[in-house]
């Protein structure tokens, strides 16, 4: 995986995106990369005898949201500058159409290898609402993507946690990962909760563990095999367990419902998850 050079940052001016635009500038700061905060705006939708009206309507959203998206893009800064080495260059823009389509087009468009978002998770209808944005842009952005909780501590990056369910693509993804995070210096746990059957799972992760003893030797890597109750709520109690500053869930490509990680349980996981979690 090549360095991070640029962030795709959607925010809609919360508190959860102004959280997750203060994680991103962080990260921007240690990879070396420059941001762009985009705010979508959904479109005043034309009746037939008022289009005009609906249209300086979307303009007057779009004046609007441009004098919030100066002050947002400063406040952000102003809080963490004391953190920073270097503050990152940040481009903002507005555009119009369905945040979801918007976001991964653009992502896609202008190639970019890294979106971070904030996420409410889902106490209220409200942030159901909201939520099904960061978890529509999981589902169908074609690059890794960072989902920031609301109330996730603002931690350094020292202990992550690859959750796998024991695919081939794992050795690649788990060394894109550690790739994409060397400026952080991180110690990875690679975990998988198994349905009962040890007998078959316990050879691929020992096989897992081999190859990168042999491979990758200066990686520091554990690994942990439990039992699976509920997904969700293992992987959060072993991320409070092990202290563990950023969560990794792989989006399975397959199509077939067998696979454990497939984009459902990785869109669910973006709605529950207590820590920031990258979706590759």
């Amino acid at each position: 995986m090549e360095r991070i050079q640029k962030i795709l940052v959607p925010t809609d001016f919360s508190d959860a995106a102004l959280h997750a635009y203060q994680y991103a500038l962080r990260m921007a700061d240690r990879l070396g990369g420059t941001l762009h905060l985009l705010h979508v705006i959904y479109p005043q939708v034309d009746s037939f005898d008022a289009p005009v009206i609906a249209t300086q309507a979307t303009r007057a959203q779009i004046d609007a949201a441009t004098e919030v998206m100066d002050t947002f893009k400063e406040a952000g800064i102003d809080m963490v500058k004391r953190e920073l080495t270097n503050i990152p260059t940040v481009q903002q823009s507005i555009e119009v159409g369905s945040a979801v389509a918007v976001i991964t087009s653009i992502a896609h468009k202008e190639q970019y290898p890294l979106i971070i978002m904030g996420t409410r998770g889902e106490h209220s209808a409200m942030e159901k609402i909201l939520g099904t944005v960061s978890s529509g842009v999981v589902g169908n952005a074609d690059c890794p993507v960072v989902v920031v909780p609301e109330f996730a501590s603002p931690k350094e990056i020292l202990r992550v946690a690859y959750a796998t369910d024991l695919q081939v693509a794992d050795p690649y993804e788990i060394w894109r990962v550690a790739k994409l995070l060397a400026p952080f210096h991180t110690i990875m746990h690679v975990v998988h909760f198994g349905n009962g059957n040890k007998k078959s799972t316990t050879p691929l992760l020992e096989e897992l563990e081999e190859f990168f003893r042999g491979n990758v030797p200066a990686l520091q890597i554990q690994f942990h095999q439990f039992e699976q109750e509920e997904l969700t709520d293992d992987i959060n109690a072993f991320a409070e367990q092990y202290n563990i500053d950023l969560l990794v869930m792989y989006r399975s490509h397959r199509n077939f419902p067998e696979s454990l990680f497939h984009r459902s349980q990785t869109k669910k996981m973006s709605k529950r998850t207590r820590v920031p979690l990258l979706v590759m």
